[in-house]
């Protein structure tokens, strides 16, 4: 498979692609001209490549969101996001509360699950936290240890594309740039909150969002 093939494929599949996750292909959208290749291949099914506001990575969306097919597409797709950005916040928030730093979660940014998991053993309110997240996310919320919890939860944040495990352990996690499309996404719901239900603009006002999100 070549790299035009592979970008292709990973765009269709509605990856955010970035050096960490992919890197042949995010060197790919990184050349100019290797981009307009694909943008022009891609304007004829009507989407375009999109980059992270932070310009760490690449996505695809629609040039415009101009029919009723294309607007429930967009609009099952934030559903589905909805149903977990609850859990996924907790998560940045307990993340962020054991990082010495404070840092926000970045791509590239490591995490080491045996020193989260020593945080989280010694700290009753971090343990709650992981509860929270758990019963959120739906993964290990059955189970009593910590320890199944947390590795329940960053498989399932590995499978959404937030992290990698460069290691068959999977001891260490490196954030993707998915993370930074997920705080886009934050901001533009602290923005627009409540647009759906305004009744002031009507129809203008949703397709103004759904070409936004």
């Amino acid at each position: 498979m070549n790299k035009f093939e592979s970008t292709f494929r990973l765009l269709m599949a509605k990856k955010v692609i970035c050096e960490h996750s992919s890197p042949l292909e995010h060197a790919y959208l990184s050349d100019t001209s290797d981009r307009s290749d694909m943008n022009q291949y891609l304007s004829r099914i009507g989407m375009t490549i999109v980059k992270t506001q932070d310009g760490l990575g690449f996505y695809c969306g629609y040039e415009s969101i101009d029919n009723t097919r294309k607007k429930n597409e967009v609009l099952k797709d934030f559903e589905t996001f909805s149903q977990t950005m609850e859990g996924i916040v907790a998560w940045l928030k307990l993340a962020r509360n054991i990082d010495l730093d404070s840092k926000p979660i970045m791509a590239g940014g490591k995490l080491s699950e045996s020193e989260l998991l020593a945080a989280i053993e010694e700290s009753n309110s971090l343990q709650n936290q992981l509860n929270h997240i758990a019963h959120k996310l739906k993964r290990g919320n059955k189970s009593k240890e910590s320890k199944t919890k947390l590795r329940s939860i960053l498989d399932y944040l590995v499978q959404e594309g937030y992290f990698i495990s460069p290691f068959s352990t999977g001891s260490l996690f490196i954030a993707t740039a998915k993370w930074s499309l997920l705080y886009e996404t934050l901001e533009f719901i602290a923005i627009n909150e409540g647009m759906l239900e305004s009744e002031a603009d009507g129809e203008n006002e949703l397709d103004t969002q759904m070409e936004l999100i």
